[in-house]
């Protein structure tokens, strides 16, 4: 099964930032975490090392970025630099349409 990595950007509150979800979750708990299609950025096709990694894992896995740099960071050791510039271009067109940053 092909696992996708979708990008998500929370403008404000307590868990301001970005946040990276791997795999399909539930759409309530999506709701419940405020990953909302609204706050939906873009989505791609996780790596090989990626699938690996989570069919080890026994739980739906997630991270959170205070900073779009520290996301862009980590992504750089899993992507190559033409996907890295796209979700980077996205993150940031989405930030600046929605006036956040």
């Amino acid at each position: 099964m092909v696992q996708m990595v979708s990008y998500y950007s929370i403008p404000s509150g307590l868990n301001a930032g970005f946040a990276v979800v791997f795999g399909d979750w539930p759409v309530r708990v999506l709701k419940h975490r405020g990953w909302t299609s609204e706050r939906w950025v873009c989505t791609r096709v996780a790596t090989a090392e990626e699938h690996e990694w989570l069919s080890k894992c026994n739980r739906y896995q997630a991270f959170r970025y205070e900073s779009l740099d520290g996301l862009l960071e980590d992504e750089a050791n899993f992507v190559d630099e033409a996907q890295l510039s796209r979700i980077s271009h996205a993150l940031t067109s989405w930030s600046s349409f929605k006036g956040r940053r």
